[in-house]
């Protein structure tokens, strides 16, 4: 190290290795001058010194994108303040959007991290290097001494890229044999005029002897072990990794396996307790060590031939269990930090990226770019892609079973695959139900398309989108194919009938109807039957035709089960099921249409606190529309009963039966809507009133209307408290004769 000057508030000056000790790894690929990162750092401003750092960004960039910007200016001050830098307009910019302000916010963060920011080039990116470097090489603090004992050996290392036992030679023991036994062979095939040709045949030359036959077959089958013997452990890729590992201290080592070889590395302030240093100082010795693993590619030697194989290897993208069963020893383990050596290589190598059990190269963004681009160019329109049509993922080694290996990719990077094919637009329910009815080729319904989904969706929800989608025609009551097929398009019953009977001149038999509609939908004869004398049809002498005069309610709101009249509205008792709970539409008897003045093939709506509420008649009779939101407001829950309340100005809402007590009459009341409070003649007035009975009827008449109707429940109730509501009646009529004889005298 060189100063300018012994003054205490000059700037010290270094070499450009003691500011970058990563150089000399990457000096094979500099700019030719050799050597000249052993020199002092240019003057400021100089254009040799402007040059060099461009060298070292672009090194940086190119090798170094996962090293932190500590790690790769070890001697940059913290506390500089990026406002303080001559920074291009740009990156200033871009370092205060991102939230950063000083150099040691920077610090932690990775190269790539950087690369990856919004709107900044990589252009941009070399400019900060190049700034950042230009402030690392000139300090107005002391640099730190450098450590004694193991800590110069880190310092001072030179490596060696091979670990061949020292006493191995061609003459060792276990290689003298086979050397004889080669040249033995040799001597022979020159003695034939066969000098020239290979002596390590498959099938050994019948015109060898027996003797010298089994010698070609020995040097055939001849293994690393039994040229190097005992020693051959000594040169597998874990040991020597190892052995390059041990000539870091023992705190070296374990800084590089907490961070640079882990998979969640820890804190520089973490290892720093650890350690009794001070993060500083964590950051230098992490950086150095950094800087002299790579050569153990960048140098040459075993480790350099195995890089290079690795590289090869994967081409572009590998499964991890591959590469092992090619490379048995990457699984190796390192017991100098304790990770295999896959792991070691995969860090040191910046070629390619292993992560998640595969390989890629460059890196895992780069190979689902790859792939992307792909399959956007195979796609049909419907986004499906046949596996067959994309081809092997490594052009160079053909996987054991390379569609597998695909399906397994396409998966991994978030892809549906579905068979032989993989879908790439699957965003909304109707883009998985185009791409799945382009692979099958023929009509689904809802519920088959949506079994087939990866992901649980409902066939209600399904059928929604479709039926707004172009991409889709229903050709039956539930099954839907694409519009390109060109299938007849079906518009309902209702149509089917409308259209038969237009045929058939106004009028079509009722069996010759069912007949047609039952051989080409899925539906049955009694629906039929059912559709043909509803409106706008109707069903004379077993003959459909259009009705000719306004279609009635079969029976009045008095006569409709389950539906009760209150002073002001009326209420219509449902039982919640899972469909209501999923947002499905449910079934209204046909006398609700009178009371909302409701005509066929209209839809009325109805104010309520939640929003407007639909009643439709689009089928053979009413129907809600969805309540599961006054569900929701309510916590309701399957089994429950609730009260649909129409109030007479127009308005809805749902109510909650409340819980049935142990009095059948009060039971009553509540079932059907009615004050619970209500005793004797109120509570028989009230029942009366409920379905539609004179004011004075009697129990007997109020407990064979209920039962007429169909209030089972209730008239059980009531046939329960019959004599309650018959006594109040006695009663009546006993102060009715009395009253009656008093005016008569």
């Amino acid at each position: 190290m060189q100063q300018t000057s012994s003054s205490a508030d000059q700037d010290v000056v270094l070499r450009w290795i003691d500011a970058f000790p990563w150089i000399g790894a990457l000096s094979g690929e500099g700019d030719g001058e050799g050597g000249w990162w052993l020199l002092a750092v240019d003057p400021p401003a100089s254009t040799a010194r402007w040059q060099r750092l461009g060298w070292l960004a672009e090194m940086a960039i190119e090798r170094l994108t996962r090293w932190t910007i500590g790690q790769i200016f070890p001697g940059l001050p913290g506390s500089t303040d990026l406002g303080a830098l001559n920074l291009p307009t740009r990156i200033r910019n871009a370092c205060m959007r991102e939230g950063y302000s000083s150099v040691a916010e920077l610090q932690v963060l990775y190269l790539e991290d950087v690369l990856g920011w919004h709107y900044v080039g990589v252009g941009s990116v070399e400019s900060l290097l190049r700034t950042l470097g230009d402030a690392a090489m000139t300090r107005t603090d002391p640099l730190p001494e450098r450590a004694a004992g193991p800590a110069a050996q880190l310092d001072l290392l030179e490596w060696s890229t091979t670990v061949w036992p020292a006493d191995w030679t061609l003459t060792t023991p276990t290689v003298a044999p086979v050397l004889d036994e080669m040249r033995r062979l040799a001597t022979f095939q020159a003695l034939i005029g066969r000098a020239d040709e290979s002596m390590l045949v498959e099938t050994p030359s019948a015109l060898l002897p027996w003797e010298l036959r089994e010698l070609q077959r020995r040097l055939r089958d001849l293994s690393a072990t039994d040229v190097i013997g005992e020693d051959v452990d000594l040169l597998s890729a874990s040991a020597v990794i190892d052995a390059a590992l041990r000539v870091f201290e023992p705190r070296v080592l374990a800084i590089l396996a907490q961070r640079f070889f882990a998979d969640e590395p820890r804190t520089l302030d973490e290892i720093g307790r650890q350690l009794e240093v001070t993060r500083e100082r964590v950051r230098q010795l992490e950086g150095k060590a950094r800087a002299r693993l790579i050569s153990l590619i960048d140098q040459g030697g075993s480790l350099a031939d195995l890089a290079a194989v690795v590289r090869s290897r994967i081409d572009g993208l590998l499964p991890l269990a591959d590469l092992l069963v090619d490379i048995p020893a990457l699984g190796e383990r390192v017991p100098a930090v304790g990770w295999p050596a896959w792991r070691v290589i995969d860090r040191i190598d910046d070629a390619y990226e292993i992560e998640d059990g595969w390989c890629a190269a460059p890196s895992m963004a780069a190979a689902r770019d790859r792939t992307h681009a792909r399959l956007q160019d195979l796609a049909d329109r419907h986004g499906v892609v046949p596996l067959a049509d994309y081809g092997d993922l490594n052009q160079v080694h053909a996987a054991p079973d390379p569609l597998e290996t695909l399906r397994n990719w396409l998966q991994y990077c978030g892809y549906v695959v579905d068979g032989t094919f993989v879908y790439i637009r699957t965003q909304s329910v109707d883009d998985r139900a185009a791409a799945i009815l382009s692979v099958t080729g023929s009509p689904l319904s809802a519920q088959e398309l949506v079994d087939r989904f990866e992901v649980e969706r409902s066939a209600g929800s399904l059928r929604n989108a479709m039926s707004t989608d172009d991409r889709f025609i229903r050709v039956d009551r539930d099954r839907w194919a694409l519009a390109e097929w060109g299938h007849e398009a079906y518009g309902g019953i209702k149509d089917v009938i409308r259209q038969q009977v237009a045929q058939g001149g106004g009028s079509v038999p009722l069996t010759a109807l069912i007949e047609y509609a039952t051989s080409r939908y899925s539906v049955s004869a009694n629906s039929v039957t059912a559709y043909a004398n509803a409106h706008p049809f109707e069903t004379i002498a077993g003959t459909v035709r259009l009705s000719r005069g306004d279609r009635t309610a079969r029976k009045t709101p008095s006569r409709t089960r389950r539906l009760y009249r209150r002073s002001d509205s009326w209420v219509y008792r449902i039982t919640v099921t899972n469909d209501h709970l999923r947002g499905s539409g449910s079934v209204a008897p046909i006398a609700i249409a009178g009371v909302v003045d409701l005509a066929p093939d209209r839809t009325v709506y109805l104010e309520s606190p939640l929003g407007r509420q639909a009643i439709a008649w689009t089928g053979i009779q009413p129907a809600f529309g969805t309540i599961r939101r006054f569900l929701a407001r309510d916590d309701a829950a399957p089994g429950e009963e609730f009260f649909c309340v129409i109030a007479d100005g127009g308005w809805f809402d749902l109510q909650r039966v409340a819980p049935l007590s142990g009095a059948p009459l009060q039971a009553a009341l509540r079932l059907s809507g009615q004050d619970d409070a209500l005793t004797g003649a109120d509570a028989l007035t009230a029942l009366s009133a409920a379905i539609g009975l004179p004011e004075h009827s009697t129990a007997v008449t109020v407990l064979g209307g209920f039962r007429e109707r169909g209030d089972q429940d209730i008239a059980d109730l009531l046939t329960s408290a019959r004599h309650l509501l018959e006594e109040t009646q006695s009663s009546a009529f006993v102060d009715a004769d009395v009253n009656e004889i008093l005016d008569l005298l």
